[in-house]
């Protein structure tokens, strides 16, 4: 199971716990006939979930530098926060509606941002 160690960026220490992994069991009911059935998932978050590639010509913050291997990607402030909401995310597909992006492994789900509006977040699967 992979587990994330807490960073530390321009002297703020930003905890990355809440994206180790995790197995849940997802329910789908009797429906039309068919048997209910459950499924074990589990779920795996990346680095991408707080970071963002960089752009061609970006001017960047040594500081923000995120190394995984050999991949060099920015600590993203929003992205991080937003990462804070993905285990619940997952754990609530069930319940949730999703839309296909149309970009193949996307999906978006629906939430209420911290000022309570609706808001779209795009997960790859």
């Amino acid at each position: 199971m992979a587990r994330y160690q807490q960073i530390t960026i321009e002297g703020k220490a930003y905890d990355l716990s809440h994206l180790d992994s995790f197995t849940f069991e997802f329910r789908v009911p009797e429906k039309d006939g068919k048997p209910a059935q459950v499924y074990t998932i589990e779920a795996e978050f990346s680095w991408h979930c707080f970071t963002h590639g960089i752009k061609h010509g970006e001017k960047i913050a040594e500081a923000l530098i995120y190394w995984h291997g050999r991949e060099q990607r920015l600590f993203d402030e929003r992205r991080y926060h937003l990462s804070k909401r993905l285990p619940e995310i997952i754990r609530n597909l069930g319940s949730r509606k999703c839309y296909h992006t149309g970009r193949g492994n996307y999906s978006k789900v629906e939430f209420l941002n911290d000022n309570d509006v609706r808001a779209e977040y795009a997960i790859f699967f």
